[in-house]
């Protein structure tokens, strides 16, 4: 009988913690369906066509440069020109440049990568660099609304 019992309140608090997480799921989530996955869209801030280069240490593999496409206060995503083997969460520093502008450091986490693609987000920036990208944010956003 103890087991039976022991069967039921785990069954019982499982269902409570599921029911927890469904009530904390927000009324504006929009799932959007890609490559047969469910995820919900996270980007909270506006990103902007953008024409600078990179400079990415790749982790055991040496430096990346190229183009960036596109740039927000929370990440990048960048062309690349070779494929990267690096796993998805991988940390590595960056450098950015736009002409006319202060270039930036940071740390980024990888989170997606195809042949042509890498997008990151920013890990960990200090206060100066900080000011830099939040500068050309700024000024893009400015440019856009011309």
């Amino acid at each position: 009988m103890e087991n039976c019992y022991a069967s039921v309140a785990l069954r019982d608090a499982i269902q409570k913690v599921a029911c927890t997480l469904c009530d904390s799921i927000p009324a504006t989530f929009q799932p959007r369906a890609a490559m047969g996955e469910i995820y919900e869209e996270r980007r909270q801030e506006p990103r902007f066509a953008a024409s600078g280069k990179y400079r990415l240490q790749l982790p055991k593999s040496g430096e990346m440069e190229g183009r960036i496409l596109d740039l927000s206060l929370n990440g990048v995503l960048l062309e690349s020109s070779i494929p990267t083997q690096a796993p998805m969460g991988s940390r590595m520093p960056i450098t950015i440049e736009f002409a006319g502008h202060e270039a930036f450091r940071g740390d980024v986490v990888l989170v997606r990568a195809d042949a042509q693609q890498l997008g990151v987000e920013f890990y960990d920036m200090d206060p100066k660099n900080f000011a830099a990208l939040s500068e050309l944010i700024e000024s893009l956003r400015k440019s856009n609304r011309s």
